[in-house]
This record gives C-alpha cells, sequence and structure tokens, in this order.
C-alpha cells in the first residue's frame, strides 16, 4: 500500500510539473529592437503560431512558430507590398489541418490603391497560391478594399465581408459595405455592395443555423442584418446598445438560436472610460434574452479586439485590454494604476461573474501590455499575444495559461463566492471578509452602481483579515465593489436600502 501511494504521488507530482511546463509569459524582439506587435496567435496540434507587424521603417507582416514550451522555432518576415502591412482589423485568417488562409489589404505599387488579397499558407509560411482582386476596384470604382472578416462556408468555400473605400468617385470619401462568396480557392462566385448602408462597415459576418448569413454592423446602435446565404437582405434589428465603440466587439452563436454579442460602450460623455456589454438575443425571434453590463476593470479599452470563448456548461469567457485607475494615486487626481493589461472575464450561463483574470508581462515594471489576441488550447488554457511598450523598449508579448486562466498557479479566487459581505442589504456600512488575501500588501477597492459606473474607489493598506466601507451616501440600488490585490481581481454584490 505504501510502495502505490508513493507511485501514486510521484505521477501526481509528475502531472503538475508536466502541466506546468506548459504555462509561460514571454517577450521577444525576433527581427530589430523596434515597435514589433503580435495581432493573432492559434494552435496545432504540435505547436503555436502567432502573426503580427513589424515597424521600421514601414510596417511589415511577419509569422513566429513557437514549441509548446513558447520557444521560438522559425520566423517570417513579409514587406507590405506583398503581404499586407495594415492593422489587424483588415487582416483576417481561417486555420486548416495543414494550411491556413489569409484575407488581407495590400499596396498595389502601380496604382497606389489597396487591393484585397487572399493567400494560402503552409505551417512552414510559404504562399501555396495567391489570388489578387484589382478588378473590383475597377469595377466598382473602389481607391481601398479593406476586408473586415471571413468565415468558412460549408461547401469549402469562404464568405467575406468588407468595405469599398470610393476616394474618387462623385460621393467623396463614402465607404459602402460589400459580401463576397468564393469557392476554395478564392474564385469569386458572388460579389454583392449595399448602397443603402454608407459609411457602415459590415464587422462580423456569421452563418446562421438555417444556413443564412448574419452580419453585425459597426454603427453606434448596434445593427444587425439577416441574409440569404446569396446575401439577399431579409431582415434587420437594432439592439439599441449603449455602444459609441463598435469598433471593439465580438459576436458568437451559442446553442438554441441564442447569440452573444460583447462590445465596448462609454460609461458617460463626460469621461473617456469605457464600460463592457453582454448582449445575448434570441434569433427566431430577435428578443433579446439577457443585457448586463460588467466592469472587469476600470477602463475597458477601445482598440484592441475583444473576444468571446464558449467553454463548458454554457459558460462563456470575454478576453480584452483594459486599465485600472486609482484615485487615490495622485492626490485625489485620476491616474493609472497597474497601466493597460490585459483581462479575461469569465461569466455563467446565467450571466454571473465567476472569475476575473488580469494579464501583464511583470508587475515589478511599469508598461502597458495590449492583449490582441486570445484562443482556447486542447489543454483547456488560453494563448494570448499582445504588445509590450516600457520605457526604451517596444517588444512581442505572448503567454499561454493553465485551465483556469492562470498563469502562476495560484490558487483561484472565485469573484461572487469568494466575497462574503455583511449586513447585505445594508445602510451605513459593509464589511467584507478577506481571509484569502489578508496578507498582500496592499488592494484597491472599486464601487460601480448596476449600469457600470464607478461611484468610489480607494486603496488602502492590507493585513487585516476585514474592510470596511462607508455606504451611507450611497443612494439606494444594486451595488458591485471590485477588490484588486497583487495576485487576483474578487467581485462581490450588495444592496444599499
Amino acid at each position: 500500500m505504501k510502495l502505490l501511494f508513493t507511485l501514486l504521488l510521484l505521477v501526481s507530482i509528475s502531472s503538475i510539473f508536466a502541466q506546468k511546463s506548459l504555462c509561460f509569459n514571454k517577450n521577444y524582439q525576433p527581427f530589430h529592437p523596434t515597435q514589433t506587435d503580435i495581432q493573432h496567435v492559434w494552435e496545432t496540434d504540435s505547436f503555436y503560431i502567432a502573426e503580427g507587424i513589424h515597424h521600421n521603417y514601414g510596417s511589415y507582416r511577419f509569422f513566429l512558430k513557437f514549441n509548446k514550451n513558447g520557444q521560438i522555432i522559425s520566423s517570417k518576415l513579409f514587406p507590405d507590398t506583398l503581404f499586407g502591412g495594415g492593422s489587424k482589423y483588415s487582416n483576417f485568417f481561417i486555420f486548416k489541418n495543414n494550411h491556413f488562409i489569409n484575407i488581407n489589404n495590400v499596396l498595389d505599387t502601380a496604382t497606389g490603391q489597396g487591393v484585397l488579397i487572399m493567400v494560402a499558407f503552409d505551417y512552414n509560411f510559404d504562399s501555396l497560391w495567391t489570388k489578387r482582386y484589382e478588378s473590383l476596384n475597377i469595377n466598382y470604382g473602389a481607391y481601398e478594399n479593406l476586408p473586415t472578416d471571413i468565415k468558412q462556408t460549408p461547401d469549402g468555400g469562404y464568405i467575406i465581408a468588407g468595405q469599398l473605400d470610393k476616394h474618387n468617385s462623385p460621393t467623396v470619401n463614402q465607404r459602402y459595405p460589400y459580401l463576397m462568396k468564393t469557392d476554395n480557392q478564392g474564385n469569386i462566385q458572388w460579389f454583392k455592395e449595399y448602397l443603402a448602408y454608407p459609411a457602415v462597415a459590415f464587422h462580423k459576418v456569421l452563418l446562421t443555423p438555417d444556413l443564412g448569413i448574419l452580419v453585425a454592423t459597426n454603427n453606434g446602435s448596434g445593427r444587425l442584418i439577416k441574409m440569404s446565404a446569396l446575401g439577399i437582405i431579409q431582415n434587420s434589428f437594432n439592439l439599441n446598445a449603449l455602444a459609441r465603440n463598435f469598433n471593439s466587439y465580438d459576436i458568437v452563436y451559442t446553442d438554441n438560436n441564442i447569440y452573444t454579442l460583447a462590445y465596448s460602450y462609454s460609461l458617460n460623455l463626460q469621461s473617456s472610460l469605457n464600460g463592457l456589454n453582454i448582449i445575448k438575443f434570441d434569433y427566431s425571434n430577435w428578443q433579446i434574452v439577457h443585457n448586463t453590463t460588467y466592469q472587469p476593470c476600470s477602463n475597458i479599452f477601445y482598440y484592441p479586439n475583444l473576444k468571446i470563448h464558449t467553454i463548458s456548461n454554457g459558460c462563456i469567457s470575454i478576453s480584452g485590454t483594459g486599465s485600472h485607475i486609482d484615485s487615490a494615486l495622485n492626490n485625489g487626481t485620476y491616474g493609472y494604476y497597474n497601466q493597460y493589461n490585459g483581462f479575461l472575464l469569465t461569466l455563467s450561463q446565467n450571466g454571473d461573474s465567476l472569475s476575473t483574470n488580469l494579464y501583464e508581462f511583470d508587475t515589478t515594471e511599469t508598461h502597458n501590455t495590449w492583449l490582441n489576441d486570445m484562443v482556447q488550447t486542447s489543454d483547456g488554457g488560453f494563448l494570448g499575444g499582445g504588445s509590450l511598450y516600457a520605457q526604451n523598449y517596444n517588444a512581442a508579448w505572448i503567454f499561454k495559461t493553465d485551465a483556469n486562466g492562470f498563469l502562476d498557479y495560484k490558487t483561484a479566487i472565485p469573484n461572487i463566492n469568494n466575497l462574503f459581505i455583511y449586513p447585505n442589504p445594508t445602510t451605513d456600512y459593509i464589511h467584507i471578509e478577506l481571509p484569502d488575501i489578508s496578507n498582500e500588501k496592499y488592494i484597491l477597492y472599486t464601487i460601480y452602481n448596476n449600469i457600470g459606473v464607478e461611484i468610489k474607489s480607494s486603496k488602502v493598506s492590507n493585513g487585516n483579515s476585514q474592510l470596511k466601507i462607508e455606504t451611507k451616501n450611497l443612494s439606494s440600488g444594486i451595488y458591485y465593489i471590485h477588490i484588486t490585490s497583487e495576485t487576483a481581481v474578487s467581485i462581490g454584490k450588495f444592496i444599499k436600502k
């Protein structure tokens, strides 16, 4: 029995260390010590791939291949005339078993125009075939062709969304959205331009359960357009969303005709702070079944992409970039606390906040870390990629978490259930038990109302197992409190009578 116990213990320890070796948090300057941004990451059976932009007297697209411990195996750099050097908003991928498809906007040196290009690459980053679509610029009088999304269709082909920018047309500086259907080799099967939607982008395109097309636009109220499989408009629906920043959002199909939309929105017109809004709607009747705001960070930055990840038991996670703002740091004026960092917010099927994980490269240095992309890996963890900005140092940033979303194997601290708040409901004060983080040097607490507006924030010295906060000046209603320590973010809910 003792021998069996010893063997089981050794196996358990080996498993722990094997799992730990698969997590990493690294930065690289693979080509030259100038700005390098990872914009997309993904996983194959044997390695990880990162794609991004290297800025050195122009914009160059690059690919990096990593082993499962985060070490670079190979890399390749492309000039923007060969393989688009634009932002990630005109750069999209479809990943397959032995190759991947990219659509991009590239510079045509003969005309000075931006044309659409589709390229198939193998995983050695050699091109298998290329399609250029200069004819679209010519036929539709476009100066710039900006793709916005791509999805694979059931027949193995692709549906592409984009915008035609008609600088030289009678309607100067007008951008019109389009959809294009191709076969699996990039040959055009049909193309439709939508002149009824000037200056609107079809930012996301999805295939619906009835084999139609659903388009999510970037207009401020969140319009969804239902189309047939041939791109013929059948219906549209306005979410009347809170958003003004619809450049950063994601939409996914979950199950039972339910779509989930995540986007950043302005907390109020007097500040530049943004919150996170999650909407679920029933595709069969266009009814909104869930509409809740969240504040995983003090500010949700609108530029790097938000992304929804569907996980087990109907739960979802949302990744993005945010920052913490602490009014106590700068004598009562707002200042950045921990600068920008990546976040991963996990919600239950009912929309309850379960956990918030924050990501940065090094907590001992002052820098910004931008999370541009995140994917769930085959072991249940997450692979993230982005950029590290510090004084006199810019680098590509990539990290891998465990299945709980953690980098350092600290004990997971669930948000709602971790905070014991009493009395609740309350009148004058609340007390919060802090048994799991009582040994940390400081904590930051932030109180938000039920629409995500920050009401009160303060950084306090820690060392106690209980925190007492005055609430008598709060209006009656529901409030959320975020407790941020050096290792975790916990969230609780209380009611003011």
